[in-house]
């Protein structure tokens, strides 16, 4: 592989200088540090017995006891008392925890019995803290807003991926994760928050981005969608940019849904915001954690395709059909004795491996924690893989309460190669790839497709990225409870693709060789500045309000070039190209400038009453006019009844709190001039022998924010101080929603960037939670969360409803908007062996050219669940524990339009489906499988090709045992544990998938899904 790219310039200083910094107080840390060991422990098995009880000496029932570093643990009776036995092996420390009450912890050297453990009611109920907007941290009862919070331990036993946005699938009820890929390492993920929150593009034009907006530290993360589009990009293949965060160093991952959480973000908080807190460094000691796993993938199925006796027999037929001679035929169709297994030849069992050190300390002023990341990812398909290398710091410094600094910096380089070889799986398997002398078949052979070995061989197309973010922030507390902060923060992120394609095979035969060149450079700085002043009257009265503004750039360049007519394989440099006339460059630089205003004032009585108002406004570069600013606000309220002192005898309830919300965030995530007329410059556009400047794009100054109107009821609850309830109703109105459609070519351009309609995203999220303690010491933790959605175009802004004949998406008033349009498929004439198709009014025709005219489209699938969510159990007992996470979905379907290519259609070309075989082949014949035919319609968007995905899917399973402290001690280490885990064990389909999840995938000739398994240790010293 290539050498990775370089940050120059003042970007590379400053980021030398971030780390030289990081440093330099790490330093610091480390020799203000003499923490000795600590000794083994006692030995021998003590019991421990007693009763449990409130403030005012009732028994607490159901209170969970817990071993200190242990997994075992046991709770109180109906009368509050309990016993548990604590071998000789095991933490002599018991941890008692109980919903709104402070957690007591009691240390044992000898057997006790009626003990007294009294527990402090804690006024902070649900007292766990949640990073919400711009660094405040609210407990759980006073956040208001649907607000999910995902620790980074969580993420822990679900491991190998390529991007930490896979292991959120299933944690969280709304979210839905997918991976367009099928599983490419280091390609973009796809992930949505309560629905499509914006337009999907028809066929392959674009609209603004679905995705959430990421805030890693307090800085936004580069999200690529909206430059996907850049015209100077050329045929550029996009990474990842998030996969450069490794799982190991995020503390926690906080999901902000509705507009009470979401609002105070405003320009790009439409479709929900995640934000990523990386971990800090302890403030006692010095840590360090290593891990080291390894680990293996293999494909979950395998194509079913055709041998080559079954191929050359309806290759024969099939030219027959089409009116060649039986003896012609056997001439056209070739070999008949050879067999290539290109699933073999392309396909492989993948090796995995992954590594991680941290080294974390601190004193009570100063901590810091540096981290070393690799990873070395192969593909189950060759020419596809996968490395990774990161550095990440963060130091703190806290001066008396009043000064507290953190820097957080990060660095990581990603190499890939992308040669793409699974999609040659169904080339036809009568063709050999070597010569008889060894060498490649050339692309005569292959019907002028390349020989997809050779490529393996002969070709490149390699990314190398550096991507890096940074944040400084200061927060000074100049007088009691006024709080004052300022961050900087910068994301910078850089790929070099790099694409050969050789004389050698037919990808540059006729070319005699081709290179193209792309390099994007990103970057992106923000800097704000808040205040936050709290103060309480009477003890009852909570007063909060945040007022701050902010400003942020990004910057976008794109270089390519690219040339033919190379001499040699050798000299893969622009400079070889020997073609002159065809050499080819562009450039693009794109600026966006966004200014923003915010404020948030929060109240609460009494700790039981809590309301918030948000008020934010944008100024953004995107937009012109009068339309350049925009305003978002949103209001909340909640309720906590089991404060109330009509509640107190209902002692299985011990948290009951309802809460409502109402608020704006917007979109502008598009492109940077999507209202813009641009012109546009290149040596093809010519006038009197002078380049010249062209119209590109269209101007459209009424061109408009895109807004989404968020409501949010919910409930959420703690009974038996086990069992955990979440139930949330939420509706959101879409605005303007913006897209670029088909405009009239008499304008002079083909499409243009609108506000094309409005449309509405409802359901209910429902999330549980229970653990289990009995007296055996098996802890159970179960989390199960459920999700519906319904999407549907309330009013569309066009004259004429947006079909793509290609992808057989659109709009249209009433129907979800990934509802897919196309033809229905009536099945096969049993006289002839066409294929069928029924039209609008039930008539049955054959002819697919006027069944697919764009007025006899009908409705044929849905590519929107109707409820999908997750599961994840907890067991463990002693040293050891079993952690499965599984999601499922139901209601959607997927098209797959390129199947016709195996279904009979293109033989000559590819291989064929199994499902061939019942085709149909002389009148008479009742089958759903038209005959062969060479020059047949494809009916590529009809309802032949469309599968339903309804699954259950079982995603992870991982086991692990973590030494006993004693045994720890005596291998002079902190702790270690070992580990194994397998991803994707396998798939529940209802309906009429294909027999496998990637089934579908497979037919579109992309990445299937791997099952991997892995193994690995884990030590502390």
């Amino acid at each position: 592989m290539r050498s990775l790219p370089n940050a120059t310039g003042p970007l590379g200083a400053a980021l030398c200088c971030m780390l030289l910094l990081s440093c330099v107080m790490f330093g610091t840390v480390a020799q203000a540090l003499a923490v000795p060991r600590a000794v083994a422990g006692q030995t021998g098995e003590i019991t421990i017995s007693g009763v449990v009880i409130d403030e005012n000496a009732a028994p607490l029932p159901g209170v969970n006891i817990r071993l200190a570093n242990s997994g075992r643990g046991t709770s109180t009776d109906p009368d509050g008392e309990f016993s548990i036995t604590i071998s000789d092996e095991s933490s002599r420390t018991l941890l008692f925890s109980f919903v709104g009450y402070k957690t007591v912890d009691r240390t044992f050297a000898e057997n006790r019995r009626d003990i007294v453990v009294e527990m402090e009611v804690d006024e902070t109920e649900l007292s766990e803290v949640v990073v919400t907007g711009y660094g405040v941290k609210k407990t759980k009862t006073e956040i208001i807003g649907s607000v999910a919070e995902v620790s980074g331990e969580e993420l822990q036993p679900m491991r190998p991926e390529g991007s930490f946005q896979s292991l959120l699938s299933g944690k969280v009820a709304g979210l839905n994760v997918s991976d367009p890929s099928g599983g490419n390492a280091g390609k973009p993920i796809s992930v949505k928050i309560r629905g499509q929150g914006s337009l999907p593009g028809p066929g392959l034009r674009r609209s603004t981005s679905s995705q959430p907006l990421y805030i890693l530290d307090g800085v936004p993360l580069y999200d690529i969608q909206s430059e996907q589009f850049n015209q100077a990009a050329g045929r550029e293949e996009l990474l990842n940019p998030l996969a450069s965060l490794s799982a190991d160093d995020i503390k926690s991952i906080t999901v902000l849904k509705d507009a009470s959480a979401a609002a105070i973000y405003g320009a790009n908080a439409a479709n929900g915001v995640i934000l990523i807190e990386t971990k800090e460094g302890q403030t006692e000691g010095v840590k360090v954690d290593a891990r080291v796993s390894r680990g293996v993938s293999r494909p979950i199925n395998e194509i079913k395709l055709l041998n080559t006796e079954q191929y050359t027999r309806l290759y024969q037929e099939t030219l027959m059909n089409n009116g060649l001679s039986a003896e012609d035929a056997v001439q056209r169709v070739g070999n008949e004795d050879v067999y290539t297994d290109w699933d073999e030849r392309l396909m492989r069992r993948a090796a995995f491996t992954e590594t991680n050190l941290s080294i974390s300390g601190g004193t009570d002023q100063i901590s810091a924690r540096v981290s070393l990341n690799y990873s070395d990812k192969e593909t189950i398909s060759r020419g596809n893989d996968f490395q990774k290398y990161g550095l990440r710091s963060r130091v703190g410094y806290s001066l008396r309460d009043i000064l507290d600094v953190k820097l957080s910096t990060g660095i990581t380089g990603i190499e890939k190669t992308s040669l793409g070889g699974f999609s040659n799986v169904p080339l036809p398997p009568n063709i050999s790839p070597y010569e008889e002398d060894g060498s490649f078949n050339d692309n005569s052979i292959f019907r002028d497709r390349p020989n997809p070995l050779a490529v393996l061989e002969q070709n490149d197309n390699n990314h190398n990225s550096l991507s890096t973010t940074n944040s400084l922030n200061l927060t000074v507390e100049p007088v009691d409870n006024l709080r004052l902060r300022a961050l900087g923060g910068i994301d910078y992120y850089q790929n070099r693709n790099f694409v050969y394609r050789s004389k050698k095979n037919a990808t540059g035969n006729d070319s005699g060789g081709g290179l193209t060149i792309v390099n994007r450079q990103n970057r992106k700085w923000i800097t704000n500045l808040t205040g936050n002043y709290s103060y309480t009257l009477e003890d009852a009265h909570a007063f909060s309000v945040l007022i701050g503004g902010e400003a942020q750039e990004k910057n976008t360049k794109v270089l390519r070039g690219s040339g033919t007519d190379f001499q040699s394989d050798e000299l893969r440099v622009l400079q070889a190209a020997g073609n002159r006339t065809d050499r080819d460059a562009a450039s693009s630089d794109d600026n966006v400038t966004t200014l923003s205003g915010f404020g948030e004032l929060s109240y609460s009585y009494n700790g039981k009453f809590f309301t918030s108002l948000n008020i934010r406004r944008d100024a953004s570069s995107i937009f012109g006019g009068d339309v350049r600013n925009a305003n978002f606000a949103s209001v909340g309220v909640s309720y906590v009844l089991t404060k109330e002192p009509f509640f107190e005898d209902l002692s299985f309830l011990n948290v009951l709190k309802l809460k409502s919300s109402f608020g704006s965030t917007g979109n502008s995530r598009i492109g940077s001039y999507a209202a813009k007329g641009l012109y546009s410059v290149s040596s093809q556009n010519t006038y009197a022998g002078e380049v010249g400047l062209v119209p590109s794009t269209p101007q459209n100054t009424r061109l408009t924010w895109e807004k989404n109107y968020k409501y949010n009821a919910g409930l959420d609850a703690t009974l038996f101080g086990k069992l955990d309830v979440l139930v949330e109703y939420y509706r959101n109105d879409i605005v303007d929603a913006i897209a670029s459609i088909s405009i009239p070519q008499e304008s002079g351009f083909t499409t243009g960037d609108v506000n094309a309609a409005d449309m509405r995203n409802t359901g209910v999220e429902v999330t549980l939670g229970y653990s289990f303690f009995p007296e055996a010491g098996l802890n159970w933790d179960l989390d199960v969360n459920a999700a519906t959605n319904r999407n549907v175009v309330t009013k569309l802004k066009l004259q004429d409803p947006q079909v793509s004949t290609v992808s057989g998406t659109g709009y249209k008033v009433g129907e979800d908007v990934r509802t897919i349009y196309g033809v229905k498929y009536a099945g096969v004439n049993p006289e002839n062996g066409e294929a069928l198709f029924e039209l609008p009014d039930g008539t049955i025709t054959e002819d697919y050219s006027v069944a697919s005219r764009l007025e006899n489209r009908q409705k044929i699938g849905d590519g929107n669940p109707n409820v999908y969510g997750g599961f994840t159990s907890t067991l463990s007992y002693k040293g050891l524990s079993l952690t499965v996470v599984g999601d499922y979905s139901f209601g959607s379907d997927i098209l797959v339009s390129n199947l016709y290519a195996t279904d009979g259609r293109q033989i000559s070309f590819n291989n064929q489906s199994v499902d061939q075989l019942d085709r149909w082949q002389e009148p008479g014949d009742n089958t759903d499988v038209p005959r062969l035919s060479q020059d047949a319609e494809p009916y590529s968007v009809s309802d032949r090709y469309i599968y339903n995905l309804d699954y259950i899917k079982l995603g992870n399973v991982s086991l692990r045992y973590t030494l006993p402290s004693g045994l720890a001690d005596r291998l002079n280490v902190k702790g270690a544990s070992v580990f194994a885990n397998c991803t994707n064990i396998g798939y529940i389909h209802f309906g009429d998938a294909p027999d496998d999840r990637n089934g579908a995938a497979e037919y579109r000739y992309r990445f299937p899904e791997a099952q991997t398994f892995t193994a690995g240790i884990d030590v502390t010293i």
